[in-house]
């Protein structure tokens, strides 16, 4: 059991663990901020809460969640546009997050 665990902590490295912290941070400050402001809000909290569960997706090295959240983000993004809600700040941590799970890509499983 301890080598298992000892091989899933070897695969991950630094730049998973900065790039789940900033998809949370992102996911939960969008929440936040964008709930009153956005007139049908449920789907930008459902497709942030699918956010989150991608973040912890990446965070056990699944590559099915990498492409959730990619998925996630363009819909997110669509939804902020169609209410005109969109900037470009709000795209910056997921394209942050985005490039360093694609670099890490084969180390996942």
């Amino acid at each position: 059991m301890n080598t298992r665990k000892a091989q899933y902590n070897e695969k991950k490295c630094n730049l998973i663990i900065i790039g789940c912290f900033l998809g949370l941070l992102n996911s939960i400050l969008s929440i936040s901020f964008q709930i009153e402001r956005i007139e049908n809000n449920e789907f930008y909290i459902i497709n942030n809460l699918i956010a989150i569960i991608c973040i912890i997706g990446i965070w056990k090295m699944k590559i099915w969640a990498i492409f959730t959240y990619i998925s996630a983000f363009a819909v997110n993004q669509a939804i902020l546009l169609f209410y005109d809600q969109w900037f470009i700040f709000q795209a910056i941590l997921p394209f942050i997050v985005i490039g360093i799970v694609l670099k890490e890509i084969e180390k996942m499983n």
